[in-house]
């Protein structure tokens, strides 16, 4: 079974190629602010620690570098 960081990672790569580049940055501030909160409601963490997991960074740095291109 995936940890569900990794899930969070494949939902990310989805939502890129089905979503489409416009509609991706309305979730960015989902992304960046509410789901780590949400995650850290499941696996009662405290929500800093999952900004600074090793699966989680590359996910903020991917939306990051997206969003910069976009523009």
């Amino acid at each position: 079974m995936l940890p569900l960081l990794s899930i969070t990672t494949i939902v990310v790569t989805a939502a890129v190629i089905i979503i489409g580049e416009h509609l991706l940055l309305l979730l960015i501030p989902f992304f960046l602010f509410f789901l780590p909160f949400f995650l850290s409601f499941l696996s009662r963490q405290p929500p800093i620690s999952l900004f600074l997991t090793k699966e989680y960074i590359p996910i903020i740095i991917f939306i990051l570098i997206f969003q910069s291109n976009v523009k």
